[in-house]
């Protein structure tokens, strides 16, 4: 089953999937490197949602293609 197909995957959050459970190690350590470039734009700006779209369509993209 993709990322995507799974209940608990939210396409405006992304970020707060559980990626270290997918079955692609490199899948899991490129999400993990995603998700850290997120959290430290949302340090750096005062509104936590913050202004990465970028980042979140890349762990959209990365969803449709690693399973979980």
């Amino acid at each position: 089953m993709k990322v995507v197909e799974v209940s608990c995957f939210n396409p405006e959050f992304p970020e707060i999937f559980p990626w270290g459970r997918v079955d692609s190690i490199l899948g899991a350590v490129v999400a993990a490197d995603i998700v850290n470039h997120i959290e430290h734009e949302c340090r750096k700006r005062a509104d936590k949602r913050g202004l990465v779209p970028g980042l979140r369509l890349a762990l959209r993209i990365l969803a449709e293609h690693v399973d979980y």
